[in-house]
């Protein structure tokens, strides 16, 4: 990379949208993509593949989304380690969840630092022995270039910035939401935000009895602060070991104690999981939050067990 395509980067790239950078420099984003993948037979020697990505170039890569393709049925998890030994998942995680839907991303709230050299390091499980899958992930960020601003300024006319934001005919979306690249919402002032996740209970639902296939899980947010919610997660596993196999699909309806109903009707978990909300949702402290669980399409013998997942920040006052 040669300082005059910085350069030239520079005036294209429009400054509507990007961070600032320190006085007297700019930071030039080049999109970098790395790959990475796992393949698992119908009878695996592992149910584990741990596989490193390694980071090259000259400068520092900003780790901004994770895309994925995957075919159902699935049954993969994934657990993605940051170069700063920071993990992006409390634990590993269905692959569907960051499967991404529309732009097939999972923008990850902050971007993570990856320095020339250094790797992230992808742990693969399958959770699915008896059939052969294999599972492709696409990270994508941008190389970071610093700057330094020297000479005249460039003239307003030579800048992308001065170009209209929608252009018809154009497949363009200018609505999209702010994590698209990563940056997560704003704290308000006097407000301080710390991250964390809820979880429901395990439940079960006996897919081959006579019984009811419907099942609702509780979480209980803390009476101290409000709960900006920003993801919804699943956990949905199929017992396996008793005779034939356990499948189904598995919907959900979400609401809380408020009388909110975020989803007014049965959707499947896979279409939610994981995907951020184009808005966060105010959930107020002592708040419970309701999911509907039904299964559909089912048969085998066996359980199928489902735990969900609340992410978004704890907001007090400072």
């Amino acid at each position: 990379m040669t300082s005059e395509l910085l350069r030239q980067a520079d005036i294209v790239l429009s400054r509507c949208g990007r961070p600032l950078s320190p006085p007297g420099t700019r930071i030039v984003a080049i999109p970098k993509r790395f790959k990475c993948w796992a393949v698992f037979a119908a009878t695996p020697t592992s149910l584990v593949s741990t596989v490193p990505a390694s980071i090259t170039g000259d400068t520092t890569w900003m780790f901004r989304a994770v895309s994925s393709l995957v075919n159902n049925p699935v049954g993969l998890a994934i657990q993605i380690q940051a170069p700063d030994g920071r993990f992006l998942f409390h634990d590993l995680a269905d692959v569907r969840s960051v499967a991404g839907y529309g732009s097939q991303r999972w923008p990850l709230t902050h971007p993570r630092a990856c320095p020339p050299g250094s790797k992230v390091v992808v742990t693969f499980q399958d959770t699915t022995p008896a059939v052969g899958q294999a599972i492709p992930l696409l990270l994508e960020g941008s190389y970071f270039y610093h700057v330094k601003v020297a000479g005249a300024p460039v003239a307003a006319r030579n800048l992308a910035s001065t170009l209209p934001r929608y252009i018809p005919g154009r497949d363009q979306n200018i609505m999209a939401p702010c994590w698209m690249w990563g940056e997560g919402p704003s704290t308000p002032q006097g407000f301080e935000d710390k991250a964390f996740i809820y979880h429901s209970p395990v439940g079960a639902i006996d897919v081959g009895a006579a019984t009811p296939k419907n099942l609702t899980l509780e979480i209980q947010t803390e009476y101290g602060s409000d709960f900006p919610l920003r993801q919804l997660f699943f956990n949905v596993t199929f017992e396996t070991a008793l005779g034939l196999p356990a499948v189904g699909k598995v919907l959900v309806k979400v609401r809380s104690s408020s009388g909110y109903i975020l989803t007014d009707d049965y959707v499947l978990t896979s279409i939610i999981n994981g995907v951020p909300l184009p808005k966060d949702w105010n959930v107020k402290a002592g708040e419970t939050l309701f999911f509907d669980l039904s299964l559909v399409d089912y048969s085998g013998t066996g359980n199928v067990f489902i735990q969900c997942f609340a992410k978004g920040v704890k907001r007090r006052n400072v």
